[in-house]
């Protein structure tokens, strides 16, 4: 026979329910205040406490603010898509009333200031690991402009804790011996040729050279040890809303980088100062940072594929086990192929497919694990095989996959 409950009973489960509902609802954003007014860092839905999670930092550029650079990149839908933290803090007020960061000695403390804002935001990134869990091998800073100069600056004084910068439109020193780099680091610098306030080719604010384009990438590729002859690939990208067809060359200076290290330049042809960008500038930019983690120290990279291991084309599937979300899976081809790439669970049956038989030119590739089937289920931690198909031959390799 069915019994009401007691009241002391209804209300203790309650509360255990609620308990419960509680430790599963998402962690909100959060504020920090380290004396220049709140800073908000957004959690995304996905945050874990026992998973780190990359953290990306988005600077404004000179007389902006974080809410401008945020309208501008549009990289909050991604932090919930990608699961990662996210910040776009702002700079001090100059005389003028212009938001400023103190970069280079070029850009942008045009009345002499000296405030510390690579120690601030630093400081951020470290008061940010005290309260949310971080991956330490994830630590990110992109910017326009000003806040471009300030993402070069930070990997010039901070590769040691940074893994990538993306810079649109803001170059380094012009003297190569203001920086130097403790550890390797990857640098993505973008740039219109058409820009007319930090000139594609270099030039001067105030008397004060910073350098052009290309002599910034190369000084990166000096510093990472690479090769400062960059590869034009056969890839082009689409940045810029108002130009037509894929209007950016992409440069790739990675033979023989250091470690942690590499060089990337997306030039736009045509592009201003500040371009329109397109709808897919955004995710671009978020996949070559994800895609550029530091290595885990000792971390286990098995190059050998579990099958085929004579293969003519050279087929190499590379990626360090175990993997999270946001880990680059790299491959290599010998000649132009048309690849598939899926994912199996360890009885073989297909989660997903991540590259559907697509002709790719010969080279490196890669894509980023995701951690989801095409269902869009959210994989387990567990062990799993990934396939690479060219049509030609198989290369297979172990996923080990947390969460």
């Amino acid at each position: 026979m069915f019994r009401r409950a007691s009241r002391p009973l209804l209300a203790a489960s309650l509360s255990a329910l609620a308990l419960v509902l509680a430790s599963s609802a998402p962690l909100a954003d959060i504020s920090i205040d380290l004396g220049r007014g709140p800073v908000t860092i957004h959690v995304p839905a996905s945050y874990d406490p026992e998973e780190p999670a990359p953290l990306i930092c988005n600077l404004h550029g000179y007389g902006g603010n974080g809410a401008w650079q945020e309208a501008y990149f549009q990289l909050l839908p991604l932090a919930e898509e990608y699961g990662f933290l996210y910040l776009y803090p702002d700079g001090t007020l100059d005389y003028d009333g212009n938001r400023f960061w103190n970069a280079t000695d070029a850009c942008c403390d045009f009345y002499g200031t000296g405030v510390d804002d690579a120690g601030y935001l630093m400081a951020l990134v470290e008061e940010i690991r005290t309260q949310l869990t971080v991956d330490p091998l994830r630590i990110y800073f992109t910017g326009l402009s000003n806040g471009g100069f300030m993402s070069h600056r930070l990997a010039c004084e901070h590769a040691e804790t940074i893994a990538a910068i993306a810079s649109l439109a803001g170059v380094t020193f012009a003297d190569s011996a203001d920086c130097a780099p403790a550890a390797p680091i990857h640098v993505l610098h973008i740039h219109g040729t058409a820009d007319d306030v930090v000139l594609y080719a270099g030039g001067s604010f105030g008397g004060v050279p910073y350098p052009g384009a290309f002599a910034t990438v190369e000084q990166w590729a000096r510093a990472n040890g690479c090769d400062d002859d960059g590869v034009l690939t056969p890839e082009a990208l689409d940045l810029v809303a108002n130009l037509s067809g894929d209007e950016t060359d992409v440069y790739r200076y990675h033979e023989n980088c250091e470690p942690n290290g590499s060089v990337e330049f997306w030039s736009i042809n045509g592009g201003g100062h500040v371009p329109s960008l397109s709808d897919g500038f955004g995710r671009l930019l978020v996949e070559f940072l994800l895609a550029h983690p530091k290595a885990a120290p000792g971390g286990v990279d098995d190059d050998q594929p579990v099958a085929d291991h004579a293969s003519p084309l050279s087929q190499l599937l590379r990626f360090a086990n175990p993997i999270q979300r946001g880990t680059p899976l790299r491959y290599e081809l010998a000649q132009p192929s048309p690849v598939t790439l899926t994912l199996h669970d360890v009885t073989g049956r297909s989660l997903t497919t991540l590259v559907d038989h697509e002709h790719q030119a010969a080279g490196r590739h890669q894509v980023i694990w995701r951690g989801r089937a095409d269902d869009g289920e959210a994989l387990c931690s567990g062990i799993y095989l990934l396939r690479l198909d060219d049509g030609r031959r198989q290369v297979r390799r172990k996923l080990i996959a947390v969460r």
